[in-house]
């Protein structure tokens, strides 16, 4: 009998030695790909919106608004993002610039 559960022992570790070498690859290899941490050069993240040097002037603030654009527009390809502030102005300004690069606030 003692034969018998070395014997079980034994075959229940090949077996999750041989389960766990295999199954890592294999959960890597269907799993779904990772998440970018930050959106791709030349576009917004999901809360911000793209926006053009004549739409910034559109905003409540027109003419801050294009200011903050053109120092904003970093890479100089004529589009920010922009998301406004949820609970009204703050110091006189009704949003967020950023540049539209890989990095956001920079």
């Amino acid at each position: 009998m003692t034969f018998l559960r070395a014997r079980s022992c034994r075959l229940a570790l090949v077996i999750t030695a041989l389960g766990a070498s295999i199954g890592t690859p294999l959960i890597l290899v269907l799993a779904p790909g990772v998440a970018q941490a930050s959106p791709p050069v030349g576009s917004c993240t999901n809360s911000y919106t793209a926006l053009t040097y004549n739409q910034a002037g559109m905003l409540p603030d027109g003419a801050l608004a294009q200011a903050a654009f053109i120092a904003v527009n970093k890479n100089g390809d004529a589009y920010v993002c922009y998301k406004p502030y949820p609970n009204g102005p703050h110091n006189g300004h009704y949003g967020n610039f950023t540049d539209n690069t890989a990095a956001p606030h920079q």
